[in-house]
């Protein structure tokens, strides 16, 4: 959706690439024998699940999305193919002044043979946006290292940076809320009983915003430190309207008979848009935004008219925190603003991970309908709380339907100019349900300081065990936050988690070609099931004779061994060939989309769609 217009048709983008690559090539022996095929299938980063919608009388477009699954090797092989903007911003320095010197008299610094000049103040005393007046690129590359260490040296300076870039780490009566198994999770329709967080104002700084239906009357003026303007509309591309379902799960139109339930759905959101459509934004930028957001002073920008009173940021990238991110918090802290902040995707330790590593913020790790810490969620001594972030790879009964173990929340749905919604998953997600549960807390006690607020919140969670932690010994700091408990100030009522009735699996075959390469020969065909262990799982198929395959794989979502129009499918594009040498053919690496979206140029190949389906289930069935 652009500003200039309310629509704009894109296809929906796959945020998870394959991994690429053959292993190198190494020499085969020379015997008569059968090979192997073997690769990686990535699932999707939006599939649609029709099904579900059906189960409450209307056609819904329910999307299965990985939300900013953005673990480390995606997002390397990212910015390594240059679709991502990476490291640090060329020729771009944070610098702070000692408070006695006068910032207007450093409009220009001239280190290191090189010249910079003052881009703009950042709200926060002492600090500015420092850029050089040569090739970005060339000074970036030859003396990047050389300025920083002239600028701390210099007497004015506090403190020099580089300006970095981050990255998006891709749910009353409302018609959705029995797919929202997150809402009982937290405890929550018993907190809506004492609070909805009327009052209360929440910051959503993130790809910005579009009018979703179910977010009407819930939106404040925002602002766009993108463009620099005051239209804070998330423009596409590939964001996947994150700040969206971000918003959505905070604040949802609740209890109107329509879409979903939001955790505090009395307090409004100021949306702030500091990434851009392919996700990533400066550091700069997010300070600029949060400051804004929280009604701080900017210069050269008009002061926030409804300061917000907690602040989400479901964005981060590997690193240490950053003097200049720790100096923002330290001031929304200062200021009573309560700063809530996604550990992170990549199933590592969240102290490698910023801002999660930062002080004065609350670090959320992810939880899926089962209760366990998600596969993708960070964890260790940084994680504060747990908060639900879903796991898709789990299987809920929902009535006669089986829907994702996702969240669901609002989005905008560029195939058809709809607004949608979509259940994603991820640390991007479980932070704005805290960011809720923070709102309603200050719906009932406003002058709550943030140190008080994370105080109740780790004193109602509900402890996660070592072993519900992925084995890792305290890893999920006080537990899974209840929203009641934290209300009343109690011990957290020990609520089940809704229970997956099973794990996606997904099934990989390689169909036999017969001569002409039109029709398949099902005997001669293989097919092996393997576990969703991550979003990206190794298969390998043995015992393939000589001849032509053409290699798919598919997700039965809803266990009626038939390939629906919506459910996970992909082809590997070229036919595999087989020769009478034995050999493992490796590399045969396959992308899940919905299988409706797949085409006979995706097949490349004289086989149908329709035909590759067929044979797909009957393999399946015999398999």
């Amino acid at each position: 959706m652009s500003k200039g217009s309310r629509f704009m048709a894109l296809l929906p983008l796959t945020l998870l690439i394959a991994c690429g690559g053959s292993s190198p090539t190494q020499p085969q022996p020379s015997v008569t024998g059968p090979s192997s095929i073997s690769g990686v299938i990535s699932s999707p980063g939006s599939i649609d699940a029709n099904t579900a919608g059906q189960a409450v009388g209307q056609q819904l477009s329910l999307r299965v999305g990985d939300s900013w699954w953005a673990d480390k090797a995606a997002v390397q092989r990212k910015e390594a193919a240059g679709e991502l903007p990476s490291g640090t911003v060329p020729g771009e320095y944070l610098v702070r002044l000692r408070p006695s010197v006068g910032a207007q008299s450093l409009t220009t610094l001239s280190v290191a043979g090189t010249t910079l000049t003052r881009v703009r103040p950042l709200g926060l005393p002492g600090l500015a946006l420092y850029r050089t007046s040569v090739s970005a690129q060339g000074v970036q590359a030859q003396s990047g290292a050389s300025i920083l260490t002239a600028l701390a040296a210099r007497p004015e300076v506090l403190s020099a940076e580089p300006n970095r870039w981050l990255h998006m780490l891709k749910t009353p009566n409302d018609e959705y809320l029995p797919y929202q198994w997150n809402i009982q999770a937290m405890n929550l329709p018993a907190a809506w009983d004492t609070t909805t967080g009327t009052g209360v104002v929440v910051g959503v700084i993130d790809t910005g915003i579009v009018k979703h239906p179910d977010l009407a009357g819930k939106l404040l003026p925002g602002r766009d430190f993108v463009d620099n303007d005051s239209d804070p509309t998330d423009e596409g591309g590939d964001t996947e309207y994150h700040g969206s379902h971000v918003a959505g799960i905070i604040a949802a139109a609740t209890n109107n008979q329509q879409g979903v339930a939001g955790v505090s759905w009395g307090a409004k959101i100021v949306p702030v848009r500091v990434l851009g459509t392919d996700g990533s934004g400066t550091t700069a930028n997010i300070i600029d935004g949060a400051m804004w957001a929280a009604g701080l002073k900017l210069d050269g920008v008009p002061t926030n008219p409804n300061p917000a009173k907690v602040i989400n940021l479901s964005l981060g990238g590997t690193g240490t925190c950053s003097q200049a991110e720790q100096q923002l918090f330290d001031a929304l802290d200062k200021a009573g603003v309560v700063t809530v902040v996604a550990a992170g995707n990549e199933d590592t330790e969240a102290s490698t991970s910023s801002p999660a590593n930062c002080t004065k913020v609350i670090t959320v790790g992810a939880t899926g309908p089962d209760g366990k810490r998600a596969f993708y969620s960070n964890y260790g001594s940084r994680i504060d709380v747990m908060a639900p972030g879903g796991n898709s790879n789990l299987v809920l009964n929902v009535g006669a339907d089986q829907v994702p173990g996702g969240v669901l929340s609002t989005v905008y749905n560029d195939s058809d100019g709809s607004f949608d919604y979509a259940f994603y998953q991820g640390t991007s997600q479980a932070a704005p349900h805290v960011a809720g549960a923070a709102a309603l807390l200050l719906g009932v006690q406003p002058k709550l300081t943030p140190a008080q607020v994370l105080s109740r919140l780790k004193a109602a969670a509900r402890p996660i065990s070592d072993a519900d932690c992925g084995n890792v010994k305290a890893g999920c700091g006080a537990g899974l936050i209840d929203a009641q408990a934290a209300l009343l100030n109690t011990a957290p009522t020990l609520t089940p988690p809704a229970q997956p009735v099973a794990s996606v699996k997904t099934f990989v075959a390689a169909l036999y070609l017969l001569p002409g390469g039109t029709d398949i020969d099902p005997d001669q065909s293989l097919g092996v099931l393997i576990d969703q262990k991550t979003l990206q799982n190794s298969y390998r198929l043995d015992k393939a004779g000589p001849g032509e395959y053409k290699v798919v794989a598919w997700q039965d979502i809803n266990g009626d061994s038939k390939v629906d129009d919506k459910e996970p499918f992909g082809v590997y594009p070229s036919n595999v060939k087989v020769d009478a040498t034995a050999r493992s053919i490796s590399g045969i690496d396959i992308t899940l989309q919905p299988y409706s979206a797949v085409n006979s140029a995706a097949g490349a190949s004289a086989i149908s769609p329709s035909a590759l389906r067929a044979a797909v289930q009957q393999v399946g069935s015999a398999k």
